[in-house]
């Protein structure tokens, strides 16, 4: 793997699952993720490293949601670098759970993880996403999207680290 650890992400997934009591606080920050992409169909196989930053959105300073964003950027053997970025927002259910969904208002999928894992599909048009998370501590989850179809065939596998908060 891409992250310098002694077990590797499948290990750590299948020995996992810190439940999440408080969905809202646990993602709130700046995270650093490492994201590796082996796509079978498409010569955009490499890594992503960057930042990701879950943020209050709503009403209220609790607002009634998250907003998402990620900036990184993708290396590809013997290519030029590219610059990429994300953003989601999600909305919170309860304490565990939240809806996730697509910038411009589409739904993407259901994440609860009040057990400290969640298992997920979503359809895009003919090709098929099948996401596992896992919370591996306080500080650590990861993320696996099995993509498949006529159109794709891919693994994306994260690592999602927080970082510390900035003291003044």
């Amino acid at each position: 793997m891409y992250w310098s650890e002694s077990r590797s992400l499948a290990e750590e997934n299948a020995a996992a699952g810190l439940p999440v009591r408080d969905l809202r606080g646990y993602l709130v920050g700046r995270w650093q993720f490492q994201r590796r992409i082996d796509d079978q169909k498409s010569v955009m196989s490499g890594d992503i490293r960057g930042a990701a930053v879950f943020a209050n959105s709503g009403p209220g300073a609790g607002g009634g949601g998250l907003s998402y964003r990620e900036e990184g950027r993708f290396d590809r053997p013997n290519q030029p670098s590219l610059v990429c970025s994300q953003t989601y927002s999600y909305q919170i259910l309860d304490l565990g759970s939240a809806e996730v969904y697509f910038p411009d208002g589409r739904f993407f999928h259901r994440l609860d993880l009040r057990r400290g894992r969640w298992e997920v599909e979503h359809s895009c048009g003919p090709d098929l996403y099948r996401g596992q998370f896992v919370v591996i501590s306080p500080d650590c989850w990861t993320t696996v999207w099995r993509v498949s179809g006529p159109r794709k065939d891919a693994v994306l596998t994260s690592r999602f680290n927080r970082l510390a908060a900035a003291t003044g």
